[in-house]
């Protein structure tokens, strides 16, 4: 629901862009991870948060139509260690 969940993703060259989260639930994560940080990115995308971890199921990047973690890595390289802003 409004107002929804997003956050900065880089895209090459270091440009930036918006990330809308639009469908995730929250996991186990491991400690010590930093908040923000890609655990895994594979069938869904999971991220750090400061307690436990958030998997993405469903996104919408910006300018661009909804789709799934999996569409979304088809044409995104982003690997874990990756950091979201």
């Amino acid at each position: 629901p409004w107002p929804g969940t997003y956050t900065v993703f880089l895209r090459g060259e270091g440009r930036q862009g918006f990330l809308r989260v639009l469908e995730a639930e929250v996991v186990e994560g491991a400690p010590g991870d930093v908040p923000g940080t890609v655990i895994s990115a594979g069938e869904f995308i999971e991220v750090a948060c400061g307690e436990g971890a958030l998997r993405i199921r469903r996104l919408q990047a910006e300018g661009r139509k909804a789709m799934s973690a999996r569409e979304f890595l088809n044409g995104q390289k982003l690997s874990a260690g990756a950091v979201f802003g």
